[in-house]
């Protein structure tokens, strides 16, 4: 019994001094959280409740996924699904011909959709990012063709290399956003809040 005894005592002075510790730590930091009570407010959407998860966007070409998407969908009607890798290199949008020119197929992008459609989720795109180094099609061409194709649709361009000739470029072909890496997070955050309350 005395044995429990000390061992229950030098956990509980081990907690203590963790406990310290951590206490003094808070006292050092010089971060600050400030609530203003006075600012504006407004409804906080659970859109998360509303979101089925998913991975790359080819996986929904799979009947194991369509069937696993149609009993998800009975369950809990689901209003959003969230994926990537819509125009990744597997969904085989882009290609070059023997003579090394474009060569663009959509035929999977829209038996994705279709998928979607056929199980009762209604797919919207909000906005595109892309990259402007890519290999194949570089990124101002396609930021081209998807203005040619969808002007409405909000196409935000990603680079490493922030130089002024391709800022310009970017804006000339109708870019909404020229973010250079590391990718000011906070910026991105804000422009897909507007955008996404713009398009409900």
């Amino acid at each position: 019994m005395r044995r429990w005894q000390i061992l229950g005592l030098a956990v509980l002075l081990a907690f203590s001094e963790n406990a310290s510790n951590l206490n003094a730590q808070a006292a050092r930091s010089s971060d600050a959280l400030i609530i203003d009570a006075t600012a504006p407010r407004h409804p906080l959407p659970h859109f998360w409740e509303k979101m089925f998860g998913s991975g790359r966007a080819i996986l929904s070409l799979r009947e194991s996924y369509r069937s696993d998407l149609k009993s998800v969908k009975q369950i809990t009607d689901f209003s959003y699904i969230r994926f990537h890798a819509i125009f990744h290199d597997e969904v085989g949008v882009y290609s070059e011909d023997d003579q090394g020119r474009p060569v663009y197929n959509f035929s999977y992008v829209d038996q994705i959709y279709d998928g979607l459609l056929a199980n009762g989720v209604r797919p919207e795109l909000i906005v595109i990012l892309s990259d402007i180094n890519m290999p194949g099609m570089d990124g101002l061409s396609l930021l081209r063709e998807i203005k040619t194709r969808r002007p409405d649709l909000p196409v935000m361009m990603v680079t490493a290399y922030g130089d002024d000739e391709r800022r310009r470029q970017a804006a000339e072909a109708g870019a909404l956003q020229f973010l250079t890496k590391p990718v000011d997070f906070d910026l991105l955050k804000e422009e897909l809040r507007r955008l996404s309350g713009a398009s409900t």
